[in-house]
Parts: C-alpha cells; sequence; structure tokens
C-alpha cells in the first residue's frame, strides 16, 4: 500500500512561544491576533523570511496529529523564532545576574545557550558545563535558567539537564 499523502498546516503562535492554533489554514476560527495567555501578537509566518511556521501534519484520511510542538527555529532559513531569541537573550541577561559565578563563568554559562538549544557536536559539551556551573550557581539560578530554558532547549539538552 503507498504511503498516504501528508501536508502541513500554518502554526499561529505569539512572539512569546504560545501556540494558539496548530492549524491556523484549516482551522481558521481559532486564530487570533493576540495570545489569550500573554497578550502579545501572534505570526503565523518566519519574521526573517517569511516561511510558514510548521503546524499540523495532516494525511489525506486522518485529522492530523494534535500535539504540535512550538519550534525553536524556523525550517526554511534556520533562524531563531521570537521566542526562542528572547529566551536566549533573556538566559544571558539573567547571567550577568548571577552574582555567585565569576565574571569568566558568566561568559562560560552565556556561551553554552546555542549549544542547548541546538543539537550540535558541541551539545554535550555545552551540557556538562552547564551543570558544572549550575551547581555553582545554586538552586534559585538553577530553576531560574531551567524556567528559561526548558521550552526552547534542544530533547538532548533537555533530557540530560532536567531528566525524563
Amino acid at each position: 500500500m503507498p504511503p498516504m499523502p501528508a501536508s502541513y498546516d500554518t502554526a499561529q503562535i505569539c512572539i512569546n512561544g504560545h501556540m494558539v492554533n496548530s492549524s491556523s489554514v484549516r482551522r481558521p476560527h481559532h486564530n487570533a491576533a493576540f495570545c489569550p495567555k500573554c497578550g502579545s501578537a501572534t505570526i503565523t509566518a518566519c519574521p526573517h523570511c517569511n516561511g510558514a511556521i510548521r503546524g499540523r501534519l495532516y494525511y489525506d484520511d486522518d485529522p492530523g496529529s494534535l500535539n504540535v510542538p512550538v519550534p525553536a527555529f524556523c525550517q526554511a532559513c534556520g533562524k531563531a523564532f521570537p521566542w526562542t531569541a528572547s529566551a536566549i537573550e533573556t538566559a544571558r541577561l539573567l547571567a550577568d545576574e548571577t552574582d555567585s559565578l565569576s565574571p569568566a563563568e558568566r561568559e562560560e554559562l552565556k556561551s553554552t545557550f546555542g549549544d542547548l538549544v541546538r543539537d550540535t557536536p558541541k551539545t554535550i559539551l555545552a551540557i556538562t558545563r552547564f551543570n558544572k556551573l549550575m551547581v555553582k550557581a545554586g538552586k534559585g539560578a538553577a530553576h531560574a535558567f531551567r524556567d528559561i530554558l526548558v521550552d526552547i532547549a534542544s530533547e538532548t539538552a533537555k533530557k540530560a539537564i532536567f531528566g525524563p
């Protein structure tokens, strides 16, 4: 039996990364100009290349997947979506506020974020450095970084840092 043709709908996500509608073309009645969770504007296309944000996957004889993850990067141009860029910037600012780390350690911590949000050959090294620095930073800082990074970290980083 040949595989069923499949197509992706376009997702509508607020600039803070809250999924508003994973099927904005097929189910436009669920669209909203502003996020019901935070009030921020919503987008359906990458601000860098105008490529559609990948949403729900549909097969010809199937209503599609209901759980659509919020992507961190555009599949068309590879650039970070606004919520990813904002979370990385917030993590960098928080690193600067972490008084229990030396200035050199703060810079080392900031250098890990790019490889924590992508699966790269350096991700394991970034995880190791991040975990080492979180021990020194303390539980409060570790929880704050977790809250910032958990939604944008790569699956490898999430499992290694935050557990299953």
